[in-house]
């Protein structure tokens, strides 16, 4: 074979070393772009757990205060409501005391007839109770405060009557003073006249009762 034709396939042979290099090397950078991808989807796709993005608090921030805990007060430190007290029954002339320096006594009960005055109201036979307050606590007492009450024998309700008769307590009583009021309660004619009178004050949680017969 002439000098010539060696020399150009010795060139033929080094260019298709060549080329044979360089598709080698494309096929490396290919498989390295792509496993840089995945690695880079995976990382996208991974679930992001809660405690990297939820804020650590300090466990004392937002607490309510204990029961001991003097910025929340403590359970029961406010004074407790007083009950009611209601004493048992005495007899008209017999005092009966609020407490405090105050009572109350009926001085007297008698039978009288009424006239209707006010609607739901009827004429026919009824009680007029003289009561007296006495005020002996230092201060003054409000005697609008005072509810007065009657039930029959049965335990029904007497029915007020505002009538000519009747001058309920009113207004302060000064200490060391004493004031006297009538209450009118009108009588089923059916039943046994006698009534118990029920007084209680906004100025004290006892209640006083009063037997008459």
């Amino acid at each position: 074979m002439p000098i010539e034709g060696v020399l150009k396939l010795m060139a033929a042979i080094f260019l298709l070393l060549g080329l044979l290099g360089l598709f080698a090397c494309s096929e490396d950078d290919q498989s390295a772009r792509n496993s840089q991808s995945d690695s880079t989807a995976a990382s996208q796709q991974a679930p992001v757990s809660s405690s990297s993005i939820v804020p650590q608090t300090d466990p004392s921030e937002g607490e309510a205060p204990s029961p001991s805990d003097p910025a929340g007060g403590s359970v029961g430190s406010e004074e407790p409501l007083a009950g009611v007290n209601t004493l048992a029954a005495v007899k008209a002339g017999v005092p009966a005391k609020f407490g405090s320096g105050v009572s109350a006594v009926v001085n007297d009960y008698r039978a009288v007839n009424v006239q209707a005055r006010a609607p739901g109201e009827s004429s026919g036979p009824a009680i007029a109770v003289t009561m007296e307050v006495s005020n002996e606590s230092g201060v003054d007492v409000d005697l609008s405060q005072l509810s007065v009450t009657a039930s029959d024998s049965q335990g029904l309700p007497a029915l007020p009557i505002e009538s000519e008769q009747a001058a309920a307590l009113e207004g302060a009583l000064e200490s060391g003073a004493s004031r006297t009021g009538v209450y009118v309660f009108r009588l089923n004619e059916e039943r046994s006249p006698s009534l118990l009178l029920n007084v209680q004050a906004g100025f004290s949680p006892t209640v006083l009762q009063f037997e008459l017969k």
